[in-house]
């Protein structure tokens, strides 16, 4: 019935806003005004020999793959504060395993081993009007969330939202939920299943360039089968957790090119319940009481940066209480902070940790000779902020020592070109990407990780 439920209200969602959108016009940044197209596709090879992903499983692949996406936007019955946009991806794979292991949000069908997929990435339509505010608008549908780090959401969600971005305020106010993951041969991974989430952020510019600002999350899942919670998963099934966070920052996921240093701090707690196996297969409530600390500095010179970064979140548990905490579920860890345009996994390209019982320190370089070249170095090390207590990828437990608190070590290398108008075939990014993961004392898996990723897009 529940499933009934929610693929009724998804489609209904999709349908009302692609139904909607009327007499087609041009979508500028703000003021739709003539139909618009957006196409790229994308070329990439990879390699890959992962060992500590979540389950315990490995996977030792090279592959190729293909991208390709068409989107559209436009006004809504010619009116200029209506707009919509609406965008699709084709992806073609040599292995049906690259599909899913990079997503974080699908599992894929029961004897499916398709190459390829179809989705539905974006549908919305969306309100300009609300408020005489600049950049205040209100959407609806199918829409592409992220804050600025990635470390609270990154997420396609089903969802109503309100944001506005001022000169002194910018504000996020939201509720969605992942009702369907609307690709081909792919279901939602429980954690995601029934799950209502409220959530928003606002930032405010006390002063010229430094801002303080709040986030929150309050989601709550209702499973009415509660085998999956036997599962080990840092935050258990049927959770119903708020995350509450305060941050001050300056220059953090964006360069600014009047100032030297760039800082973030931001302390985050997390209270709440769940259901959660206890003493082998016996399953009970936990309370939720963790937190986590986030620190940056970055210098930031004419042609270089240089930066540090500290993180650690709680771990540890009782029968009563869990002081372990957990990441949202819509979050990617990919951050922007280095000081050019380059998007990274904080916790590395190949290991790709979440923050559960983990402390991390991390240093990185950027060089950026001239517009059209950018590179970004990263070294972390981590370890267990709980000895007793494991670290999680994916949201899921991968097998530790206990006693051992280091995790491992990892080095990270992305180097980027932006050519200029006129490359071959519209050439407009070229970038490698490569992670490698050291294990250290503190995991059963001694096996070193890689990823290491060429990739070309072309935009037309």
């Amino acid at each position: 019935m529940v499933a009934t439920r929610n693929w009724i209200l998804s489609k209904a969602i999709i349908a009302g806003v692609i139904l909607g959108t009327g007499t087609l016009q041009v979508l500028s940044d703000e003021v739709p005004q003539a139909l618009q197209w957006d196409p790229w596709v994308s070329f990439a090879v990879s390699s890959r020999d992962l060992n500590h992903r979540p389950g315990n499983s490995s996977l030792n692949e090279d592959n190729a793959y293909i991208q390709l996406r068409l989107a559209a936007t436009g006004s809504v019955f010619q009116r200029a504060d209506f707009s919509w946009k609406v965008d699709t991806r084709t992806y073609l794979s040599s292995s049906n395993v690259v599909l899913f292991d990079d997503d974080t949000d699908t599992v894929r069908e029961p004897n499916s081993d398709n190459n390829y997929y179809f989705q539905l990435r974006e549908a919305w339509i969306r309100y300009h009007g609300l408020t005489s505010l600049p950049g205040e608008h209100l959407t609806l549908g199918l829409q592409r969330l992220r804050n600025g780090d990635g470390l609270w959401w990154d997420v396609d969600i089903e969802s109503l939202t309100w944001q506005g971005d001022t000169t002194q305020l910018d504000w996020l106010l939201a509720v969605g939920e992942e009702f369907d993951t609307y690709r081909t041969n792919s279901d939602l991974i429980t954690r995601a299943d029934n799950t209502l989430r409220w959530f928003g952020n606002i930032a405010w510019d006390w002063t010229a360039y430094h801002n303080i600002g709040a986030s929150f999350m309050q989601s709550k899942q209702d499973l009415k089968d509660l085998s999956q919670a036997r599962q080990d998963t840092s935050i258990g099934a049927n959770a119903d957790s708020l995350w509450f966070g305060i941050k001050v920052s300056s220059g953090w996921d964006q360069r600014n090119p009047y100032r030297t240093f760039a800082y973030k701090a931001e302390w985050i707690m997390q209270q709440g319940e769940s259901v959660q196996p206890f003493d082998g297969n016996m399953l009970t409530y936990r309370d939720i009481s963790a937190q986590a600390l986030d620190f940056g500095l970055r210098i930031d010179l004419e042609r270089m940066s240089l930066g540090a970064m500290y993180t650690r979140a709680s771990g540890g548990e009782s029968a009563e209480e869990s002081e372990r905490f957990s990441q949202t579920g819509v979050h990617t860890n990919r951050t922007r902070a280095f000081g050019n345009r380059q998007y990274l996994f904080r916790f590395n390209e190949a290991f790709r940790a979440d923050i559960s019982n983990l402390t991390y320190h991390g240093l990185f370089a950027t060089w950026n000779p001239d517009p059209k070249w950018e590179s970004v170095l990263l070294l972390g090390h981590y370890q267990k902020t709980d000895n007793a207590s494991p670290v999680y990828v994916g949201g899921r437990e991968i097998d530790v020592i206990d006693g051992q608190s280091n995790v491992g070590k990892s080095v990270d290398i992305n180097v980027t070109f932006y050519p200029e108008d006129g490359w071959f075939l519209n050439l407009n990014v070229l970038r490698l990407r490569a992670g490698f993961f050291d294990p250290g004392t503190g995991l059963t898996n001694q096996n070193n990780d890689y990823r290491i990723t060429l990739e070309s897009q072309f935009r037309y």
